[in-house]
């Protein structure tokens, strides 16, 4: 239904969203693995916002602890989806729904929704909006605990999921998150007392093709829009789309690197720094497939090199170290070897000592 009426949903958004994951908290498991593949269908079908405020007013609060980590799992898709410029832009029924909900899932007394709490937190804490948007919408002492979060997050990352997290919308690296789905909630029916736990292998969750390329048109017209905080907020996108679809990465590498790369030398200083520094944290997740643009990513990287700005300077000097660490040297001799010879003076030696160096310790 929502596959052939899209967002003429929209109107029955909150009734049917609310009845999903009423029945999402049931222990069945083949009602349980229907009704996840019933929200991805609203959640790629149905207009972000009517989504999003569907989804919260249907399970955020809700005393069933399953019910509630299932609404914060489909959240960070539409947050993801819509992205960090749009969910801090103030805008009613978006952003005073999703903070004070997204600080709630981040207190919960779910380790799995604690999770998913930090991680929207984690993929908005770099807008320039974040720390203002905080203080406008949250009380106090939640806005007090969120700030612990957010200052553990930057010192110490969102780090891996939590062990016991095996549902039909866990993401890995290198995977996607709906075609390599497990056992959600690690049990299925309670076996009869004596019997053998049976362990229920999900049927897979797999987006649809026209969806995943919609995203990526939407990614590529945010880095190349006119507007900086755009640009920025494009770079937001590509970054969770490393972090959650990789394989879609990979498969669009050289039209995606198009529209990125020119953002780790934007005008914009603070447009070109956050570049960088997602350009640093997605390296080891898209490494196998970095060969079709590694001359042009050295290339766009290297002229940081010169920058007065010490944390642009240091930062391209560190996704240097991180292209060598993780990408096979035969790949990256020459684009570091023209580089070093095409270099200015201020750059030239940290190339040459890249090449001379660094290549000769992983040899």
């Amino acid at each position: 239904m929502f596959q052939s009426l899209k967002k003429g949903m929209d109107t029955e958004a909150e009734i049917t969203a609310k009845t999903l994951l009423a029945k999402g908290g049931e222990s069945n498991q083949f009602i349980r693995e229907d009704v996840d593949k019933a929200l991805c269908s609203l959640v790629d079908n149905l207009s972000p916002q009517r989504a999003m405020l569907a989804l919260i007013l249907g399970g955020a609060s809700h005393k069933n602890v399953q019910i509630r980590k299932t609404t914060a799992q489909f959240v960070v898709e539409l947050v993801e989806k819509m992205g960090a410029g749009k969910i801090l832009s103030g805008v009613k029924d978006i952003t005073d729904r999703v903070l004070p909900t997204v600080a709630n899932f981040a207190m919960d007394s779910s380790q799995e929704t604690r999770y998913y709490g930090r991680k929207i937190l984690h993929m908005l804490m770099s807008h320039p909006e974040f720390e203002k948007m905080l203080s406008k919408h949250l009380p106090g002492n939640l806005l007090r605990n969120v700030q612990d979060v957010v200052d553990n997050l930057k010192q110490k990352g969102l780090g891996e999921r939590p062990s016991e997290l095996s549902s039909a919308r866990s993401r890995k690296s290198g995977h996607g998150s709906r075609s390599n789905s497990s056992v959600r909630g690690g049990s299925a029916n309670s076996p009869a007392e004596g019997a053998a736990p049976v362990q229920t292998q999900r049927r897979p969750l797999v987006r649809t093709d026209e969806a995943r390329m919609e995203e990526v048109k939407t990614m590529t017209d945010l880095l190349a829009a006119n507007n900086w905080q755009q640009r920025y907020e494009g770079i937001s996108k590509f970054q969770a789309m490393c972090e959650t679809y990789p394989q879609v990465v990979s498969s669009q590498i050289i039209k995606i690197f198009d529209k990125f790369l020119p953002r780790l030398t934007d005008s914009n200083s603070k447009v070109n720094l956050y570049a960088l520094k997602v350009m640093l944290d997605v390296v080891p997740l898209i490494k196998d497939s970095m060969g079709s643009v590694i001359s042009l990513t050295v290339s766009a990287v290297a002229p940081n090199l010169s920058s007065k700005n010490k944390e642009i300077y240091s930062t391209a000097a560190e996704i240097m170290d991180a292209l060598i660490d993780n990408l096979d040297l035969t790949m990256l001799v020459q684009p570091f070897a023209n580089q070093a010879i095409n270099a200015t003076s201020k750059s030239k030696a940290d190339m040459v000592d890249k090449v001379s160096c660094k290549f000769l310790v992983r040899t």
